[in-house]
């Protein structure tokens, strides 16, 4: 199955159990428009044909809905044309930035920051959920990871378990009680980021190695915005700022990959050499063993 229809199905469950349990003050026109928006800007950017993108087996229309519904979560203003405008940027960022193939950015991410950095009408809602929202969602998001994203669990637990480390800290280097520290932590916003943004695999580093270094970079720069600049959400942030890296990592893990390759290569070639003229084995046999064919 698709592992999209996981993250839809997740993001809907939970806006539905928001609505109907949580008190979640989602505006269902604004909801509206930012979804239908969203699925009319995929299709026009990516499909010439509106029919035939939402019956396309490859389901581009699954991603726009995905990015929408983050939206919806997390969105909050009182104008519908600013709602609107956060969907279609958050689409035609992937259309329109793009580099080696993938989109750099983030969809919902780069639409959250902009529409709340152009407008005051506009802000992200931290996520203020309440304990039975946060385990709900802690549930739905490490169920989503471990059958849909394993390969991106990495980047996820680096972030977090960062993220969680400078909070701790530094409440114990401030004397506070530990209880600030984990109400600091207790925020809906910060387990949608960990586990719909920065877990995307098209704004993410290839390489597992530079994804922990990466997850564990935005855990830095967001606690250095929440704490000196006073960004509630700043882990949104931090993931738009230092998206741009994730093209240089996969370009410096790539040649790095080529570099290893190439010295084994040449090792497998001197062995060879030496063991032919050792007398150990003949040419032909050298090759067989090593796994280097003949040309």
């Amino acid at each position: 199955m698709d592992p999209r229809n996981y993250q839809i199905a997740a993001l809907g469950t939970f806006v539905l159990i928001g609505v109907t349990h949580l008190g979640f003050q989602i505006d269902w026109v604004n909801a509206l428009v930012i979804i239908a928006t969203a699925l009319f800007t995929q299709a026009c950017l990516f499909s010439p044909c509106f029919i035939s993108s939402c019956f396309s087996t490859s389901g581009q229309w699954k991603s726009a809905l995905i990015s929408s519904m983050s939206l919806v979560l997390l969105l909050r203003t009182d104008v519908v044309a600013i709602a609107a405008l956060a969907s279609f940027i958050a689409i035609a960022s992937k259309r329109f930035i793009r580099f080696d193939g993938n989109h750099i950015f983030n969809p919902s991410a780069l639409a959250l920051v902009l529409v709340t950095g152009l407008s005051s009408h506009a802000y992200i809602s931290p996520g203020q959920w309440g304990a039975l929202g946060l385990v709900a969602f802690l549930v739905l998001g490490i169920g989503l990871l471990v059958v849909t994203r394993a390969h991106r669990l990495d980047v996820a637990l680096a972030f977090l378990l960062c993220f969680a480390s400078v909070v701790l800290l530094r409440g114990m280097y401030l004397g506070d009680p530990i209880a600030i520290a984990l109400h600091q932590l207790q925020s809906g916003a910060l387990l949608l980021f960990a586990f719909f943004m920065i877990t995307d695999p098209k704004t993410t580093p290839a390489h597992r190695a530079a994804r922990i270094v990466f997850g564990v970079t935005v855990a830095v720069v967001a606690a250095i915005l929440q704490f000196k600049f006073y960004l509630s959400t700043a882990a949104i942030y931090a993931l738009v700022a230092l998206a741009p890296l994730v093209p240089l990592f996969n370009t410096y893990t790539r040649s790095l990959f080529h570099v290893n390759k190439s010295i084994r290569l040449r090792k497998t070639i001197v062995g060879v050499k030496a063991s032919v003229e050792a007398g150990v084995v003949d040419s032909d046999q050298s090759r067989s063993v090593y796994g280097i064919s003949k040309r």
